[in-house]
């Protein structure tokens, strides 16, 4: 969680899955859908979708079709 960064795809604790758009001290900007920002806290646990490849990469795939 420290090595996040403006780019990477991450899934949030709660299921929220969007790319870093920008990354504060305690949150993070996501870009969740086209025009759609929200600010997510870092202790959310979030996880970067390279490491939950299965759900990860078909939720993303779903959203990008």
């Amino acid at each position: 969680l420290n090595n996040l960064k403006k780019n990477d795809e991450v899934v949030t604790r709660g299921g929220l899955i969007g790319t870093i758009v920008n990354v504060k001290t305690d949150r993070v900007t996501l870009r969740v859908d086209d025009n759609v920002r929200l600010d997510v806290e870092r202790s959310a646990a979030m996880a970067t979708t390279a490491t939950r490849p299965v759900y990860g990469s078909w939720q993303l795939s779903q959203r990008r079709s």
